[in-house]
């Protein structure tokens, strides 16, 4: 008995609309192709159509494309996945390939007909996993999508993202960087700034002047007589550190507003503890970024986090139960949630803030296991020292100090993106890293 072919869909996932064009164009006639330029259209369109193939770029702006296709792949078991990249650089390509394990990797520039041969012997693959679940020829998606096109014209599409942000960002209500300390800033970024005029805006919100006399007090500063004054504080710390504290205490007001205390004062304990971290690691690097961006981006890495467990019903128990298990799905299971994750919010609430551009880009790609760029940077190297400071932080204070020394040089760096490549880049070894977990361990006990 005849059965008619069975449909086997594939999705291609690039940013470069130029790409996914030209494989439309050339292979559309051979095979039934969808694409998207990200995740969110991808979302629809597998939602949708159910592809039996995904070939997803590697680096894409809201997940890191493996992390992305391992979540798909744990979804979707039958699935066939490959990745797509442009890099040359044979590091950054070992790298790729280390991370992705199983998922082949094709280069960009590859010929059509090595392609075509490629997305043949796939399909043939996907049949053979899916034989009693495939979908016959006639029977197309309740709701089918145009080949080769999303659910959104290229018009509709053009800024689509930053509007789904904004929309979310009004939902929860994350404020902007408040008037007084966008005028604090201005003062402090004159080619003279006069401590005068800055101590006297602080002293116009006596809560905030207290919050900073409090935190310039803190064991953290270490501090053998106690600052007692705005201009003494100025003094003490300096322009770009006072700057720094200003910073951490307008966030932590704002952010505590309609927020459980004791989940509040956990995530601003992590918040500040990352911040503290990255200061300590772009000192003892000696990075081409300031100590005190490192802080700030440590300070704002989970910001958003916040206002959505204060604002988004749900939110609060999704995140716990995947905290539970690990970091590597948070923000596939936020993307269900709430259509959007918590680092693209909180690079957007950086760029808000008037964080500096590494800054809010290290951000917002603080999940992944690639850095935004494949070479060295200031977004690169921020990147960097917030993923080192949050692994290490965990290594301490998840496991006894002692007792995760071994799985450390086992299977820790490795596990998380820290490759010897990597790690060649920034002249570091895993000895090295060993050492700097031994030296934090002194900031975790403040």
């Amino acid at each position: 008995m005849n059965h008619e072919p069975c449909v086997v869909r594939i999705l291609f996932l690039d940013r470069d609309r130029a790409m996914t064009e030209e494989i439309l164009f050339r292979l559309g006639n051979r095979f039934e192709i969808y694409t998207a330029q990200d995740i969110y259209m991808a979302v629809r369109i597998i939602k949708r159509v159910r592809p039996g193939i995904i070939v997803s770029e590697i680096n894409l702006d809201e997940i890191n494309g493996i992390s992305f296709l391992l979540k798909m792949q744990s979804l979707m078991p039958n699935i066939v996945a490959m990745l797509l990249t442009g890099e040359k650089n044979p590091d950054a390509l070992a790298q790729a390939k280390e991370m992705a394990g199983d998922i082949p990797i094709l280069k960009k520039n590859i010929e059509h007909p090595e392609l075509t041969r490629i997305l043949t012997a796939a399909v043939e693959l996907y049949r053979q996993r899916n034989k009693s679940q495939e979908v016959p020829a006639q029977k197309m998606a309740e709701k089918p999508v145009k080949p080769g096109t999303c659910s959104v014209s290229v018009e509709e599409d053009k800024g689509r993202e930053e509007e789904m942000v904004l929309k979310l960002v009004k939902e929860i209500q994350i404020p902007s960087q408040p008037k007084l300390v966008m005028d604090i800033y201005r003062e402090i970024k004159k080619k003279e700034p006069s401590f005068s005029v800055i101590a006297n805006l602080v002293s116009q919100d006596a809560g905030l002047a207290a919050r900073i006399i409090r935190i310039v007090n803190s064991p953290y500063y270490g501090r053998p007589t106690p600052v007692k004054s705005i201009t003494h504080a100025l003094t003490t710390l300096g322009i770009n550190n006072f700057y720094k504290v200003v910073l951490t205490a307008s966030l932590r007001e704002l952010m505590s507003k309609g927020m459980d205390a004791k989940d509040f004062e956990k995530m601003w304990n992590h918040m500040l503890m990352v911040a503290r971290v990255s200061e300590f690691i772009a000192i003892w690097m000696r990075t081409s970024v300031s100590p005190e961006q490192a802080y700030l981006t440590g300070l704002f890495h989970d910001s958003s986090m916040c206002f959505l467990l204060s604002k988004k019903a749900g939110y609060r128990k999704i995140i716990l139960e995947e905290l539970k298990c690990s970091h590597q799905n948070i923000l596939a299971t936020e993307m269900d949630f709430i259509g959007n994750n918590h680092a693209v919010i909180g690079g957007w609430m950086g760029k808000e803030w008037g964080q500096p551009k590494a800054v809010y880009t290290a951000i917002r790609h603080h999940h992944n296991h690639f850095p935004p760029t494949s070479q060295k940077s200031d977004d690169a190297e921020l990147w960097f020292v917030l993923r080192l400071a949050e692994y290490l932080l965990d290594t301490i204070l998840v496991d006894k100090k002692q007792e995760s020394l071994e799985s450390f040089e086992n299977q820790g760096l490795e596990a998380v993106g820290f490759t010897a490549s990597l790690l060649q880049m920034y002249q570091l070894k895993a000895d090295d890293i060993l050492n700097l977990m031994n030296d934090i361990v002194d900031i975790v006990e403040l």
